[in-house]
């Protein structure tokens, strides 16, 4: 997303990288930022999503949404990079007015978790053709292949252990609908 920057006597469209967490939007100035120095950019409960007729606005950028208090006053104008995006923004940011707010140190946490999850699913290794797969934390995998890499649309489905440290398979989640080998995979975590 483009953010508009109102400063001076110009206004200038910069690329920012995103992230929602609760019904607070977060940016930064790149993609490593947003994980380790986000900022606040809007606290969704009191602003409303719009849409903005690009033949009708007065800036030049297409795809152009933005959040807005009652009074209109101080909007927050976004810029997308196509008309599907921009839908998909909006209903994301819609959809969370009504959750909880989250501070930057949550979000920080949000990522940390998410990241541990991905590394210690790289550490799955695979035995013989025939063996159950075993949970090898931050050993070497000769047997890590492509199929392995698509772990991260999984990752939601575990849960960090404060009082172990360790990863654990929600019990929440529907495992039935997962591929065989995310089954066999997820049956190595506790």
């Amino acid at each position: 997303l483009r953010k508009l920057s109102k400063g001076g006597w110009t206004a200038n469209w910069n690329r920012r990288f995103f992230a929602l967490a609760g019904s607070t939007l977060f940016y930064a100035d790149n993609e490593d930022k947003i994980t380790f120095q986000p900022k606040i950019f809007a606290e969704l409960r009191s602003l409303n999503v719009l849409q903005i007729d690009h033949a009708e606005s007065e800036f030049s950028y297409p795809h152009l949404f933005a959040l807005s208090d009652a009074t209109g006053e101080g909007a927050l104008y976004l810029s997308a990079s196509s008309d599907s995006d921009r839908l998909g923004w909006m209903r994301a940011l819609a959809s969370v007015r009504l959750a909880p707010a989250c501070d930057v140190g949550r979000l920080s946490d949000l990522f940390m978790l998410r990241q541990r999850q991905l590394d210690d699913l790289a550490g799955v290794c695979y035995g013989e053709a025939n063996s159950a797969p075993s949970y090898a934390r931050g050993t070497p995998n000769p047997y890590f292949g492509p199929k392995d890499l698509a772990f991260s649309q999984w990752a939601p489905m575990l849960y960090q252990d404060n009082s172990t440290s360790t990863l654990r398979r929600s019990a929440s989640v529907d495992y039935s609908e997962t591929p065989s080998w995310v089954q066999s995979w997820l049956k190595c975590l506790p």
